[in-house]
């Protein structure tokens, strides 16, 4: 109950407990004291006003929280997404009829003539070459490394993305082959993948 100590309303001495309007608000004289409403109204509405701070301080949390699970489950979307491109185009460039290994026809399973890839990449150094060459292999960068017996490496395509903001590598263990001393080799495909802004 909100009260004033007043003796007089409008400079008469009102008698105890007479109750007369004052605006919209009911105004009871209690001895010397003034007063609005009741304690019980004014303790329900602490309560309600309390109930809804804390109600929409349980939303704020909740989406704080959902905003942060989303934001981390779309990253390792993104990042799932990224290593099986990036798997994909490192699988294309293996199989591509352009590199293989063939005898008489016969395809030999993850194996890249070391030939073949030197032609490829000084074909795919033209503009025209690397835009035919985009729908399968996208921005991307492919390297062919013979490791073993002698280190030697082919960029086989080169389209890179300047402004990329994620770039993921993928390495692909092959067979390499030179046809001119008739010899196999153990390589590796690189793969780097970019992801647009």
């Amino acid at each position: 109950m909100m009260c004033t100590k007043k003796s007089k309303i409008t400079g008469i001495e009102k008698p105890r407990g007479i109750v007369q309007k004052a605006g919209t608000k009911n105004v009871v004289l209690v001895g010397r004291m003034l007063c609005f409403g009741s304690k019980k109204s004014q303790i329900q509405m602490f309560e309600s006003v309390a109930i809804l701070v804390v109600f929409f301080f349980f939303i704020a949390f909740g989406t704080t929280i959902w905003y942060g699970a989303q934001k981390a489950s779309f990253a390792q979307d993104l990042e799932r997404t990224l290593e099986s491109n990036a798997l994909a185009i490192a699988l294309r460039a293996s199989h591509a009829p352009e590199l293989d290994c063939s005898l008489l026809g016969v395809q030999r399973q993850e194996c890249i003539d070391i030939t073949k890839a030197a032609q490829f990449a000084n074909i795919t150094l033209q503009e025209q070459a690397r835009l035919s060459y985009f729908e399968l292999f996208g921005f991307s960068t492919i390297v062919l490394h013979q490791l073993y017996p002698e280190n030697l490496s082919v960029l086989l395509y080169n389209n890179q993305l300047s402004n990329a903001t994620d770039i993921h590598a993928t390495f692909l263990p092959i067979l390499v082959e030179d046809p001119n001393k008739n010899t196999f080799s153990f390589g590796m495909l690189e793969v780097h993948t970019y992801a647009m802004p």
